[in-house]
Formats: structure tokens, C-alpha cells, sequence
């Protein structure tokens, strides 16, 4: 199961496209991805265990 936390508010029509395998969640430590519809991301820092 791939967890996904949606940063901003996005339409039920659109996260309902993701295969029976992606659940949403709450918990932005525990998602596997992050899904950002708009935000000032370039300015943010991430541990580099990010990008591994």
C-alpha cells in the first residue's frame, strides 16, 4: 500500500484516479509521496534521506 498526503486540497474527481493500491492520508511523515496542487516548494529544505 503507497500512502499519499495531499499538501493542498484537491478534488475527490481527481484523487480518485489512483489505483486500489494508493491510499491518502493525514500523516505527512508516514506518506510515501506528496501531492501538491500549488505551494512556494522551491523554498523548502528536505532531509536527504528524501532523495534517496
Amino acid at each position: 500500500m503507497k500512502k499519499i498526503h495531499c499538501l493542498n486540497p484537491i478534488a475527490k474527481c481527481g484523487t480518485e484516479l489512483f489505483p486500489a493500491d494508493y491510499q491518502l492520508t493525514d500523516n505527512i511523515g508516514e506518506a510515501d509521496a506528496v501531492l501538491v496542487r500549488s505551494a512556494p516548494c522551491m523554498i523548502w529544505t528536505f532531509l536527504k534521506a528524501c532523495w534517496q
